[in-house]
């Protein structure tokens, strides 16, 4: 059976009352430095029917799946849509102070949450956490207002995120929204890690982006962390105590 296209995915979501699809996703949440960044993509009603724009975005995936060059290719294009026929779309991140003091999840969530919040758009929110159910991925929710927006996040339920939503594990290679909001978060963590290797060029941020590869390994054990470093995420990774933390000069 062939893959159903992402944007014939989202379009199957739409009803007569939902104004849009809000996709949202993460990046860097694996990663041994720098923080999780999160994006928030609303593709309005209109767009799915829209063939410039179903042209343009025709390959967007998983940005997992993407190589760097078409992962700054849609980058741009999102960039030159923003506004256009009321797309929109944010990024925020969630700090590695956040990642320690509330771990990953919970900086995940705060990363999402300030994504969401800085759409230009009005959105249902639960006033506490409790009255927040667990959506499924399998269970779709229908917009709880008139020409109100879904959203629809990558991955498992977020009771914490407070916004009513419906989670699709691997949703970023099923929904055309979440896909976007994927390629955002990548790009604008890949180059806040390709700043922050400025600084610390001994760690090679560069090239790894905070990820956990060997490279990455043999220059904490040789230069210690630095206070990019999620110390919580080294319990594999053995320094000298002494060399914490390195800064740059």
């Amino acid at each position: 059976m062939a893959k159903l296209a992402l944007h014939r995915f989202d379009q199957k979501g739409l009803g007569p009352t939902c104004s849009g699809i809000i996709g949202v996703d993460e990046a860097g949440r694996g990663c041994f430095a720098g923080p999780v960044m999160a994006a928030a993509v609303f593709v309005p009603k209109e767009l799915y029917e829209h063939r410039e724009f179903l042209k343009t975005f025709k390959g967007a995936n998983d940005s997992k799946q993407l190589s760097a060059d078409e992962r700054s290719y849609y980058f741009e294009q999102l960039q030159q849509w923003r506004g256009r026929e009321g797309l929109s779309w944010a990024h925020a991140e969630g700090s590695v102070a956040e990642v320690e003091a509330f771990n990953i999840v919970g900086a995940t969530v705060l990363a999402m949450r300030r994504s969401l919040e800085g759409l230009p758009l009005e959105l249902p929110c639960f006033e506490q956490a409790d009255d927040l159910p667990l959506f499924i991925s399998t269970e779709p929710i229908e917009s709880a207002a008139e020409l109100s927006p879904l959203i629809w996040v990558d991955g498992r339920p977020l009771k914490a995120l407070k916004y009513p939503h419906t989670a699709w594990v691997q949703g970023d290679g099923k929904s055309l929204a979440i896909a976007l909001a994927s390629v955002i978060a990548k790009v604008t963590r890949d180059r806040l890690m390709i700043h922050l290797h400025a600084q610390c060029p001994q760690y090679g941020f560069n090239q790894h982006k905070g990820y956990g590869t060997s490279m990455h390994r043999e220059a904490i054990k040789m230069h210690g962390p630095s206070i990019h470093h999620r110390l919580s995420f080294l319990s594999t990774v053995h320094f000298d105590q002494d060399e914490m933390f390195f800064t740059e000069k």
